[in-house]
């Protein structure tokens, strides 16, 4: 089955366990693949997972494991497992919540995203991280293309993990952390001390050696992720996963800042000691909870809203000024821009992301998802600036404007 092409795919048109019609084929994935279906009963649209064809009882383990772990997780930033099965074939299945958006792979590849909102998604990322490792769960392979960004017009409302919301509202869930295949039970271990398993691009170093891992290993890799969306570089690239991990092991990242120095002005130095921190060889030296991770994400954020600086999101960042243009890469007249803009080329390092090419279409799309969550969290909403009035007493009324445009939009 997964080696015919999806126009050939035999369970395309068929009817999963009397309920679940086979629309389409959605993607291919290590262990399994993923079809859009359609619940007879609830004409509900579901994504079905079906694992690959295999003689290895490790790997359905895991894939048993992953529906069983992920099912435990309720929380509006963790994708929803609500059914098991098997099919006539022995393959084991499970089906989940359909998402529509696209990943933050897939964002990155599109172009640049505004400070303010990679602090929004870096906070929604970090609440449901807390949610899984409240249930004794290490997720060990975040990266972007296991996150979703999805319509937040359409999301619920979240919630802390220990259903105490101290932020000032309760925003859209538009983030969802999805595949949990090699994720971990602290009482269960599928793969043993010295066994290495994970993406090396996001890989944490005691997860690099093989040792034994805990919440701070998923701290780093989303130290990782946080570090490309400022970027669109990962933070140690190589030519091999044995060079990457090396790196990981032994070489300091280059501070976001230094590595885009066109870009110094969109990234500020607060934000970036919090990835850098993130990024700490030893766990002990990172932040000391998920929920630390979140509160200095949010707090910057509020920051960002309240600063001076202009802020942009775009394809390409602006230039200083007095800088010279000739040395950017990728410059663009953002008196010429629209809202919605394709990206002018892809990012220095994807070799492992995006797992398809982006069209026209995707970018657009994707940048209208962005638009969308950056109405929600005050982001501009395109790559025109936004000039915030000068002096305290301009910042404040600002400040006051957005709370009444936010407790607004609630209210509708």
């Amino acid at each position: 089955m997964s080696q015919d092409p999806p126009d050939k795919d035999p369970l395309i048109g068929s009817v999963v366990d009397r309920r679940y019609k086979v629309l389409k084929r959605l993607g291919v994935g290590g262990m399994g693949i993923v079809y859009k279906v359609e619940h007879s009963y609830l004409n509900k649209f579901f994504a079905l997972k079906v694992m690959r064809t295999t003689k290895d009882e490790t790997d359905r383990k895991r894939f048993e494991q992953e529906a069983r772990l992920a099912s435990q997780i309720r929380h509006p930033n963790v994708v929803e497992i609500s059914d098991f099965g098997v099919l006539p074939t022995s393959q084991p299945y499970f089906v989940m919540e359909f998402l529509r958006g696209h990943t933050i792979g897939d964002a990155i590849y599109t172009g640049f995203i505004d400070s303010q909102l990679i602090c929004h998604i870096g906070v929604q990322i970090s609440r449901g991280l807390q949610a899984v490792h409240k249930q004794n769960v290490v997720h060990r392979d975040l990266k972007p293309d296991n996150i979703f960004l999805i319509d937040p017009e359409a999301a619920e409302a979240t919630e802390s993990p220990d259903g105490n919301d101290d932020s000032a509202q309760a925003e859209p869930a538009f983030v969802k952390i999805m595949d949990f295949g090699i994720a971990k039970s602290m009482n269960n271990n599928l793969t043993g001390t010295g066994m290495t398993v994970g993406t090396p691009e996001y890989m944490s170093p005691e997860q690099a050696r093989g040792e034994p891992v805990d919440w701070r290993s998923d701290q780093y890799s989303l130290g990782c992720i946080l570090y490309e969306m400022l970027t669109r570089e990962i933070p140690f690239d190589g030519k091999g996963a044995f060079e990457v991990m090396y790196k990981h092991l032994n070489a300091a990242p280059m501070p976001p800042r230094q590595r885009r120095p066109e870009r110094a002005d969109y990234i500020s130095p607060q934000l970036e000691a919090i990835v850098l921190k993130m990024l700490a060889k030893k766990p002990k030296e990172r932040h000391s909870s998920m929920r630390a991770v979140e509160h200095a994400l949010r707090d910057e954020a509020s920051r960002l809203l309240l600063a001076s600086h202009d802020t942009v999101i775009g394809p390409a960042p602006l230039p200083p000024p007095g800088h010279d243009s000739s040395q950017s890469r990728d410059q663009i007249d953002t008196k010429k821009t629209v809202p919605i803009m394709r990206a002018v080329s892809p990012p220095d390092s994807s070799n492992n992301r995006p797992t398809r090419k982006i069209d026209v279409q995707d970018q657009a799309g994707m940048i209208d998802i962005i638009g969308r969550i950056g109405g929600i969290v005050h982001s501009p909403r395109s790559v025109a600036l936004v000039k915030t009035p000068a002096g305290p007493l301009g910042r404040v009324r600002a400040w006051l404007h957005s709370l009444w445009d936010r407790l607004r939009k609630l209210w509708k």
